[in-house]
């Protein structure tokens, strides 16, 4: 790993990723690159067989990484799909899943939204003690912000009665700003949940602007290239290095106590983003939050 150039570990955040299934098991060896016990997140495309999720979680589990593979509610066709999933990722040591709603309008099976799967009881039937719910900082296209908050408060209580160890993954953006400001209303609304802040890694501008429209984040895209903050053509490059100093100025000033970590969408390449976590000093820091 890369040493870290000029920046006091302190004040650096550390991070996850996020990979497709296919890509782990395609291209292992560029595993070998991310500090053990690293998490890394597993995409849940729609499209991925079982076997193939299980093969995954068992890479990255035997590169001495943390497998966190995604459950999207409303993909999910069956309760026996779950459980089949379930059985072959704990086989592969998995305790740590991402449990989503999913990016579709209706859904493919019986469950519609986290809660509905949460309460099935299957996650602690399986043995799993960590679980990430999705966090909206630029706010939920399907669920007003009272809701939100109401629906975190039952995740609050379940994770209380079942002892699960329960934080918020958010969607990637620009706005520093608005990063800081929705964790500060979060924790005003009594939410006590760790945040792992959603981060573009490296990537080119044209890779950056489509899937910025596909995930929803025009609000922070639109204030980036107002602002023309590390964007410097849209024909260039991003560098996320700028707005995540922002972030971490304002989380070691006490602004945002609940923003812990960083969770980084490798939208340019593994290889860039793995360059970049290590030489900034956030794969320097050891331990999962």
């Amino acid at each position: 790993m890369a040493e870290r150039v000029g920046r006091d570990s302190a004040r650096v955040l550390p991070a996850s990723i996020e990979l497709s299934p296919r890509g782990v098991i395609k291209d292992p060896m560029a595993l070998t690159a991310i500090p053990a016990g690293t998490r890394i997140y597993l995409v849940d495309g729609g499209d991925t067989p079982v076997a193939e999720w299980a093969s995954a979680c068992h890479v990255v589990a035997e590169a001495g990484l943390a497998p966190v593979p995604h459950i999207a509610c409303r993909r999910i066709k069956s309760l026996e799909e779950i459980e089949d999933r379930l059985r072959g990722m704990t086989a592969a040591g998995v305790d740590d899943v991402l449990v989503v709603g999913g990016d579709i309008a209706r859904p493919l099976g019986p469950l519609g939204s986290s809660m509905e799967v949460l309460a099935t009881g299957l996650f602690e039937q399986y043995g799993i003690r960590h679980i990430g719910v999705a966090g909206h900082p630029e706010g939920s296209p399907d669920i007003s912000p009272a809701a939100v908050v109401e629906a975190l408060h039952w995740k609050i209580d379940f994770a209380a009665r079942t002892g699960i160890d329960m934080r918020l993954v958010t969607q990637f953006g620009f706005d520093p700003s608005l990063s800081i400001a929705w964790a500060k209303s979060l924790q005003d609304e009594g939410v006590n949940l760790p945040i792992h802040l959603g981060v573009a890694g490296p990537t080119s501008m044209t890779r950056l602007l489509k899937f910025a429209a596909l995930c929803g984040v025009r609000t922070s895209m639109s204030f980036a290239l107002k602002r023309g903050a590390a964007l410097t053509s849209l024909l260039g490059n991003y560098e996320p290095e700028a707005h995540v100093r922002a972030i971490e100025r304002r989380v070691l000033a006490g602004e945002a106590p609940l923003i812990r970590q960083l969770h980084v969408y490798v939208f340019g390449g593994l290889a860039a983003a793995t360059n970049w976590l290590s030489e900034r000093g956030s794969w320097a820091r050891r331990g999962i939050l």
